[in-house]
């Protein structure tokens, strides 16, 4: 159905506060030996970084909603060292919430440097991610639902760029 009609091998990844994959294997839905196959956002890609699933630097930590708004906050704080600005400033910890993807995307829509770049740089590792899975599984297709569908290129054009010098053709 939808983005995998007439695929066999395919990929879903959910792009929300956290990060998983449903595999379809030849056809069918691979679970895994206690079904628990997909969880990609327990992949560590960096020593260190955001943390997702108490694991730093993981694809979670890092592209994930919860993990770009995560990498915000050092962001934001190496700016306001900097001497930069940005937009997601007013809305760093006011009204009593943390900062949000959606304030990240909505600024980087008001034309905020900063937050375009975080943008960037979530596409960026979600890419890596998108690229290992290729590697492993050599899908014939990998859609991608949640931030991915609202933030479209911003996001998945830095993913693409990094998938075509990193994974296998």
């Amino acid at each position: 159905f939808g983005a995998g009609r007439e695929t066999q091998n395919m990929i879903f990844l959910t792009m929300g506060t956290g990060i998983g994959a449903g595999l379809i294997l030849n056809g069918k839905l691979y679970r895994g030996a206690t079904d628990l196959a997909g969880e990609i956002g327990h992949v560590r890609l960096t020593k260190s970084g955001p943390i997702g699933h108490s694991k730093f630097g993981s694809v979670e930590g890092w592209a994930s909603g919860s993990g770009m708004a995560e990498a915000a906050k050092h962001s934001i704080n190496e700016a306001i060292a900097k001497g930069e600005q940005s937009l997601l400033y007013s809305l760093a910890g006011t009204n009593g919430r943390p900062i949000s993807a959606r304030d990240i995307w909505n600024a980087a829509q008001a034309g905020d440097s900063l937050a375009r770049d975080m943008v960037v740089a979530t596409g960026e590792k979600l890419g890596e991610a998108l690229a290992i899975l290729i590697d492993l599984f050599n899908p014939e297709c990998i859609a991608v639902g949640g931030l991915a569908l609202r933030m479209g290129d911003a996001l998945l054009g830095p993913a693409r760029a990094v998938v075509k010098r990193e994974a296998l053709a």
